[in-house]
């Protein structure tokens, strides 16, 4: 009786701190795709492939020399607009190629955004679903707690009503005993009658 109930679950965590920060990496990414940024790897073979491309831009250059050295042409107009135009294609070749690097990380990271954002929202429901569920256990465990109570209010009761049945029982008991009546009937005073009496 002098015992109080303890509580049946422990409190759970929060459940939507999974769920922020999932939100919170996809906000991050999606903040450095609006922000122009990369991928480290990306920007790695980006600079790879541009540096190939200039070494066989050089080597192009080179042939393109030696052939201009032969012919009697080198440093003249033909050659100049030959070295323009091909500097211009490597150029453009390799605007081409960064750009669709930058598009293909882009994407990428697009899609790996808009999935930790469909994880988040997911790690949210299921935070959702885990408070409802707690809020249910909750009531549930109110529930109990208050049959408890109950019980324990209709034994006190019962425990202080005991001796008053026991009173009962005894007067029940007592109430069939026989016993003797004696009646007396009074009569008001006469004196005449003590002086009969007397006489």
């Amino acid at each position: 009786m002098g015992q109080q109930a303890q509580p049946i679950t422990q409190p759970a965590t929060n459940p939507f701190q999974g769920a922020a920060q999932a939100m919170q990496v996809a906000g991050g990414t999606l903040g450095n795709i609006a922000q122009g940024g990369m991928y480290p790897a990306t920007q790695d073979f980006i600079t790879r492939t541009q540096d190939n491309m200039m070494r066989q831009q050089q080597m192009q250059q080179n042939m393109l020399d030696a052939q201009a050295s032969q012919a009697g042409a080198f440093g003249g107009s033909r050659h100049g607009v030959a070295n323009a135009m091909l500097a211009d294609d490597y150029s453009r070749r390799m605007a081409d190629m960064a750009a669709q690097q930058n598009l293909q990380a882009q994407q990428q990271a697009m899609r790996a955004a808009t999935g930790l954002a469909g994880i988040g929202g997911q790690a949210f429901g299921m935070g959702q679903n885990v408070a409802a569920m707690t809020s249910a256990q909750g009531a549930f465990q109110r529930q109990l707690e208050q049959q408890l109570a109950d019980a324990a209010r209709g034994q006190s009761t019962a425990e202080a009503a005991f001796p008053l049945q026991g009173l009962g029982a005894m007067t029940s008991v007592l109430g069939s005993i026989p016993y003797n009546q004696t009646s007396t009937t009074s009569s008001p005073f006469n004196p005449m009658g003590l002086l009969g009496a007397l006489i």
